[in-house]
């Protein structure tokens, strides 16, 4: 198996190492991005999405959910960052 290409990126102002192959796939590819209970920052937000999203921002980090119960899931017509940018909430 080959090894993971990881690049040094700046984002929001802080040097990162970066999977392009992730980040290609960061948003349309992570299921709490197509997923209608992902409301970042509101009190109706999915619980697993608020503690993933609260981490990525207490530690900076940027993530894709590859896996979520099905019991949680529910799809939604449009990406969520489509709409908006969980960062400017």
């Amino acid at each position: 198996m080959a090894a993971l290409e990881v690049v040094t990126q700046m984002h929001y102002g802080t040097e990162k190492a970066v999977s392009p192959a992730a980040e290609a796939i960061r948003h349309s590819g992570s299921l709490c991005y197509n997923c209608v209970k992902f409301k970042p920052g509101k009190t109706d937000n999915c619980p697993a999405a608020e503690d993933l999203f609260m981490a990525a921002k207490k530690w900076n980090l940027a993530m894709v959910v590859a896996q979520c119960p099905i019991s949680m899931f529910e799809a939604a017509e449009q990406n969520f960052h489509e709409q908006t940018n969980p960062f400017d909430l």
